[in-house]
Formats: C-alpha cells, sequence, structure tokens
C-alpha cells in the first residue's frame, strides 16, 4: 500500500497558514470531520470515496479496486510499470475519467457553492462513459481488454437504473 502524504504539508494547513482569516478551519471543506491532505482531497474524503466507489463498480466491476489507498497508488502511479502492465489503458483511463469529473465537481462545491451531490456527480460519470469508451480507441487494444470494455458497456446498457 501507499501510505498518504505527510500530515504536516495538507492542503487545508497551507491555505490556513497563508490566509488564516479566510481559511478558519484545516478540516475537509465537505465532510468538515478530517484534516484536508492531498490524500483526503483527492480521494479519501469519505462524500468523494462514495463517487469513486460507485463509479469504479460500474466502470470497471471486474477490477478489484476496493479502497482509497489503491487508487491513490494508481494516481500517483507508483510502480507505474506494474501498474501499467496489469492494469492496461481501461483501468488507467477509468481513473482518469472519474478523477477529472471528481475535481470538477469539487471546485464547483468549492468556488461556486455549488452543493455535494454525489448522485448527480455519478451521473456525470455516466454520461461521460460513452464519449471514454470511444476515446480510448479499441483497434490499439488487446482482445481481452477489448472483450472486457464491451462486456461492461453491455451490461451496464441493459441495467435500466443507470438511467434514471
Amino acid at each position: 500500500m501507499v501510505a498518504a502524504p505527510a500530515r504536516q504539508n495538507t492542503h487545508r494547513i497551507r491555505l490556513h497558514r497563508r490566509q488564516p482569516d479566510i481559511h478558519k478551519t484545516t478540516l475537509c471543506g465537505i465532510c468538515k470531520t478530517e484534516e484536508e491532505d492531498d490524500f483526503h482531497l483527492l480521494v479519501n474524503c469519505p462524500n468523494k470515496w462514495t463517487v469513486w466507489r460507485q463509479a469504479l463498480q460500474e466502470l470497471l466491476p471486474t477490477k478489484n479496486i476496493d479502497s482509497p489507498e489503491k487508487v491513490w497508488q494508481f494516481l500517483l502511479l507508483t510502480d507505474s510499470k506494474s501498474i501499467c502492465k496489469s492494469s492496461g489503458k481501461l483501468t488507467l483511463s477509468a481513473i482518469g475519467l472519474i478523477m477529472v469529473l471528481i475535481w470538477q465537481f469539487h471546485w464547483k462545491y468549492c468556488i461556486e457553492d455549488k452543493k455535494w451531490i454525489p448522485d448527480a456527480y455519478l451521473w456525470a460519470i455516466r454520461r461521460n462513459r460513452w464519449r471514454w469508451s470511444i476515446q480510448l480507441n479499441l483497434d490499439e487494444d488487446p482482445k481481452e481488454e477489448r472483450d472486457e470494455l464491451v462486456a461492461i458497456t453491455t451490461s451496464w446498457l441493459r441495467n435500466s437504473n443507470n438511467f434514471a
């Protein structure tokens, strides 16, 4: 497992040190229960992990990415050769898609004062899924990865709850 970044360099602590009048606390602005370090900011906030977990189950049901630490390992590309070799384009692309959308919604929450609504973010991930699968350029992927993507997409399309 890859450890979270050292606590002394947390995101909110840096902001609080620089502008204590504006950033009055070191707690995460979304869950308001834990100090916001980089690991918490991107993955480990319970509210964000809810989105990560559900999106990973829908996009990569055959992969065993079941903890914030595993996602963190992918994001940091720790041991990137073995991660890329064993995971392939499909896994790395799915994690990228989820990260981009969580990041967008994080800033909508922080800057535009929007509510944190996990179901809305999951819907955005589902809506972007089609573009994501086309951009993978399936002709260059190994056959097993193509077959896996086709099976996942077909299964997902059959599930009418995904369009609710």
